[in-house]
């Protein structure tokens, strides 16, 4: 019998610990500049703004149709990432983008969580139909909490060719 009442306690002290501990966690969360997201509780992306969806029909990142870039960059609706070196990025990019080298990501991540809201539209770029920098640093930015993160393909080659505005050097 006494062995009973001390099981029973310790499974009580052991939940009660728990759930302090949850409670303390959710708790740091919500209090976070960048909270991160619960599941089931993020808030969706707009898929409407996905114009190509991935062969077996996920769209996990979504990416983007040159033309609708376009219409958020001249609504100043969204943020450009380039995801190319910094010297392929001082050499030439898309007027207004950061510079987040995909193969960097963790020397550049913290200054641009401190001055990126979670909701801001993100398009990630990089250069050439084969290159996978943008896809890959899109997918890491939605994991680091960014809500709408769409990937551009070719995106340096395509904004070019089509006279967009450009800049070059640092920004």
């Amino acid at each position: 019998m006494v062995f009973k009442r001390l099981k029973w306690k310790g499974f009580r002290e052991a939940t009660a610990i728990l759930f302090f501990a949850g409670c303390m966690a959710f708790g740091f969360n919500a209090l976070r500049e960048h909270s991160l997201p619960l599941p089931g509780t993020a808030k969706a992306v707009d898929r409407s703004l996905t114009a190509i969806n991935e062969p077996d029909g996920s769209n996990a990142i979504g990416d983007m149709a040159i033309e609708e870039a376009v219409r958020l960059f001249e609504e100043g609706a969204a943020l450009f990432v380039d995801a190319r070196s910094e010297a392929d990025y001082r050499a030439g990019h898309i007027n207004g983008a950061v510079n987040i080298p995909d193969l960097d990501f963790e020397n550049h991540i913290g200054s641009f969580l401190e001055k990126t809201a979670a909701e801001t539209v993100l398009i990630t770029y990089c250069e050439g139909d084969s290159c996978t920098l943008s896809k890959s640093l899109a997918e890491k930015l939605s994991l680091a909490g960014f809500e709408n993160v769409f990937h551009l393909k070719n995106g340096w080659g395509q904004w070019k060719e089509r006279g967009l505005p450009i800049a070059s050097g640092q920004e």
